[in-house]
């Protein structure tokens, strides 16, 4: 079964207006988290281990596009 979060994505296929898009959404995402747990509320820490990975991967995927590219 497939994650409800995409976690499993590949970065690589998205096109680069698209990649910028996720990556602010799941910077917005994680900002979020970020308050609502320091504020005592959902302490669901495996979301936001998976947020940071995924931003991690698409800087990453971004990263080397300017690299290849150049």
């Amino acid at each position: 079964p497939e994650s409800k979060n995409n976690m499993s994505k590949d970065f690589s296929k998205i096109k680069d207006a698209e990649l910028a898009k996720e990556l602010n959404q799941k910077r917005a995402e994680l900002q979020k988290i970020r308050f609502t747990f320091s504020h005592g509320g959902n302490k669901d820490t495996k979301k936001q281990s998976n947020l940071k990975k995924d931003i991690s991967k698409i800087l990453t995927e971004i990263k080397n596009r300017e690299l290849k590219n150049n």
